[in-house]
């Protein structure tokens, strides 16, 4: 599910408790529809500090599964001339800051 950038900025991210995200995907994913996903995610719930990628795919007869984690921090701004006043009227700051 890709949120489309025109709704994430007027609304506000839906799930600001969330902490851990686990997405089991059935289909293989370019570079960039991955990157799209995982902003998206990001939106959806913008403190995250684990993101579980799970991805099965069919091996003869058999399911096999690969999992990739992601492990977020908010200590620091990554970009220290961002402007960070696109996010200042939403309770929490956005994952970008």
């Amino acid at each position: 599910m890709v949120i489309p950038k025109e709704l994430r900025d007027i609304v506000s991210s839906p799930q600001y408790k969330v902490k851990q995200l686990k997405v089991e995907i059935s289909k293989s994913f370019t570079t960039h529809e991955f990157i799209e996903l995982v902003d998206s995610l990001l939106w959806i719930s913008p403190l995250l500090e684990l993101l579980l990628r799970k991805y099965g795919k069919w091996i003869d007869e058999d399911k096999c599964y690969e999992t990739i984690s992601f492990k977020f921090s908010y200590e620091k701004p990554i970009l220290g001339g961002e402007n960070s006043s696109c996010c200042k009227f939403l309770p929490v700051p956005s994952w970008r800051h």
